[in-house]
């Protein structure tokens, strides 16, 4: 199973939890605060958070964490779907 984690008062984990619970896509929360210590720094090189326990290993940046998330889960959609040529920006 997957696990996030982190705390609720960064809005990066934040951003990850909604891609979770919006997608529908199991996970287990574990309460984590940024730190230097070695239990940390195993799973997250900076000692950031969020990062994300998978099967796979871990993952850390909350964007890099969308796009395995995106791509690990396909069938869900992530983003809308492109249509035809793309929209140009106005001049």
């Amino acid at each position: 199973m997957i696990k996030l984690c982190g705390f609720a008062l960064s809005n990066y984990y934040n951003k990850v939890k909604f891609v979770l619970l919006e997608h529908g896509i199991a996970f287990e929360e574990v309460l984590v605060p940024p730190s230097q210590d070695e239990a940390v720094l195993a799973h997250s090189p900076l000692g950031k958070v969020p990062y994300l326990q998978t099967e796979e290993g871990d993952l850390c940046e909350s964007q890099c964490i969308v796009e395995y998330l995106a791509a690990r889960f396909p069938v869900r959609r992530f983003s809308p779907p492109t249509r035809g040529k793309q929209p140009r920006s106005a001049r």
